[in-house]
């Protein structure tokens, strides 16, 4: 170590990492990045962690959990991005990284990106819905085709449509791919709805060969989406590979694997129908064998049944016969009990005038019983009424005053010694009238006074 060297004054290891991270920072702030990525990991945290990687050189980048939940484009293992952020350091391991606000795609990844954004904005406008989908026809007498009328495409169609089903084909040729392809299609679109009865298919194949995204461009185009979504014959997409989809399939009714995978969708197989037909009849036939031998088995039990009928009849007619002489016979008994019994009944019968007669006989009498009844009775009554009336006067209280006894009254009639008021006049009632004793007369005297008085005059009550 040499003087210069020593004279320096140490760095921790801290110190030094952070003057590296402001240097860093300070130096370069905000960069855009391009690169695939690599090693994306998701931690439970939410932190994205990934490595972004070109031919020369590699650099670490991490998402934190904010700003992920935000981005626009989700991290994905290969993808080719452009990566916007800030460089700074991780001192833990001595590193430095980028850390993610913007993630975007990069060249392929940027068209892919404006698809998809095509595809959330067309899907809820409800472009893509099932409930669009219409029905393919089952045996169609006339097919459409859009497509480059050069090409293996159409051949492919013909040629397989020539071995399943035969049927007129209505071509549309049309560019699939470059300057004018996306015009040309849509106006095919809608041309095959504007054709006349005698040229208008059932329904519509939209096809093109396999190729890159770049070639498939025109089939993700918006107008020839709403196109295809607005056309009222059914349609079948059939545009590129397997692997290869496109906006339009997501509008179609129907989406093939592959053009010639459209063309048999389209069709039933002739020769399928033909054997269909043929296994059709013969079940058919052979129904109706079983039918008719059923019905002409049916047949010959009811002749069989209809041949015992002639015997049975005249059995039936013999009974008829038997009841109707069994009923002409009961008839005459009825009628002569009947006469019998009207001769009984008019034997019993008298004449009117003597039964008016022996009714008067006997209301005369009960006329003279009930006379002499109600004579006795009310004489009955009336030697009745006059005892009671003797005896009624007899025991009156006149007859009593007639034998020399008075009635005493002070107000109230006086039967006691103790009821006197010497207070009060008395009232004498005698047989012949009333007389009154004055207040001051009244005395009270012994009993024995009193009865010698009594004796002496006529027995007078007070």
């Amino acid at each position: 170590m040499n003087e210069e060297t020593s004279l320096i004054p140490p760095l921790t290891v801290g110190a030094l990492s952070q003057y590296l991270r402001q240097t860093l920072e300070g130096q370069f702030g905000h960069v855009r990045v391009q690169g695939e990525l690599s090693g994306v990991k998701r931690h439970t945290s939410g932190h994205i962690y990934f490595s972004l990687r070109d031919t020369d050189a590699s650099l670490d980048g991490v998402c934190w959990r904010g700003v992920a939940q935000k981005l626009a484009v989700q991290p994905q293992e290969g993808a080719s991005v452009v990566a916007t952020g800030k460089i700074t350091t991780y001192p833990g391991r001595s590193k430095y990284q980028i850390m993610v606000t913007h993630l975007e795609y990069a060249g392929l990844g940027a068209i892919l990106q404006q698809i998809e954004a095509l595809k959330k904005k067309l899907a809820a406008e409800g472009l893509f819905d099932p409930s669009r989908k219409k029905p393919l026809p089952k045996y169609p007498t006339r097919i459409g085709v859009i497509t480059s009328a050069t090409g293996a495409v159409i051949k492919d169609i013909l040629h397989r449509l020539e071995d399943r089903y035969p049927v007129d084909v209505v071509l549309w040729p049309v560019l699939v791919q470059g300057e004018g392809a996306t015009s040309q299609i849509v106006q095919a679109l809608e041309g095959m709805d504007q054709l006349s009865p005698d040229l208008k298919p059932d329904l519509v194949i939209l096809a093109r060969g396999g190729g890159s995204v770049e070639d498939l461009m025109a089939f993700n185009d918006e107008g020839v989406v709403r196109a295809v979504a607005g056309l009222k014959l059914p349609i079948i997409t059939a545009i590129g590979h397997e692997t290869d989809v496109t906006l339009v399939d997501f509008a179609g009714d129907v989406r093939a694997p592959t053009p010639t995978g459209a063309a048999e969708m389209s069709t039933p197989v002739a020769f399928e129908l033909k054997r269909s037909l043929v296994e059709g009849g013969n079940r058919l036939a052979q129904g109706l064998m079983r039918n008719i031998k059923l019905h002409h088995t049916t047949l010959e039990g009811i002749l069989h049944r209809l041949g015992q009928y002639p015997d049975r009849l005249k059995l039936r007619e013999q009974q008829v016969d038997d009841l109707g002489s069994r009923l002409a016979t009961a008839g005459r008994y009825y009628l002569s009990k009947v006469e019998n019994s009207l001769k009984q009944v008019e034997s019993q019968l008298r004449p009117p005038i003597s039964i008016i007669n022996q009714q008067k006989q006997e209301l005369s009498y009960f006329y003279k019983a009930i006379t002499l009844s109600f004579s006795s009775l009310v004489e009955r009554h009336k030697v009745n009424l006059e005892g009671t009336i003797r005896l009624l006067g007899s025991l009156s209280y006149k007859s009593t005053l007639k034998r020399g006894y008075v009635i005493v009254k002070q107000k109230h009639f006086v039967t006691h010694k103790a009821a006197l008021d010497a207070g009060k006049p008395l009232t004498l009632t005698f047989q012949d009238g009333e007389a009154t004793l004055g207040a001051n007369e009244v005395r009270s005297k012994s009993s024995k006074t009193q009865k010698k008085e009594t004796s002496s005059s006529q027995g007078a009550l007070f």
